[in-house]
């Protein structure tokens, strides 16, 4: 499994992905033309050329970002791709400057496991 930065390619895996998390409540919609906008804005896990989750990272303010849109098809979760995306996406606020990361979730003891309180 790879955890890297999101191409233009994955957006339409990635609006899927969201629709499908927000169809259940478990997060905010996003449309596909957001997500093009910002597709700067996050980073993929991929095996074998499957998306398998997908987070973003939303600067708010100078000292301060949040995790947005963190999801995991059902089928992979329990295996680290959700700590290994919040990872990835905290290296990038670490990058840039960023002491302040939050997030926003219906899932707080996923957080509270990754050191957010």
């Amino acid at each position: 499994m790879e955890i890297r930065q999101a191409r233009i390619a994955d957006v339409p895996a990635m609006a899927g992905l969201v629709d499908r998390f927000a169809q259940r409540g478990e997060i905010l919609p996003r449309k596909i033309e957001d997500i093009y906008q910002t597709v700067r804005e996050w980073v993929v896990a991929e095996r074998e050329g499957r998306l398998l989750g997908c987070g973003s990272l939303v600067i708010l303010w100078a000292d301060m970002a949040e995790i947005r849109s963190l999801v995991v098809v059902p089928e992979a979760q329990g295996m680290g791709i959700g700590r290994g995306l919040v990872a990835a996406l905290m290296v990038h606020a670490a990058e840039l400057d960023l002491p302040q990361v939050i997030a926003l979730t219906r899932k707080p003891e996923f957080f509270l496991r990754q050191g957010f309180h």
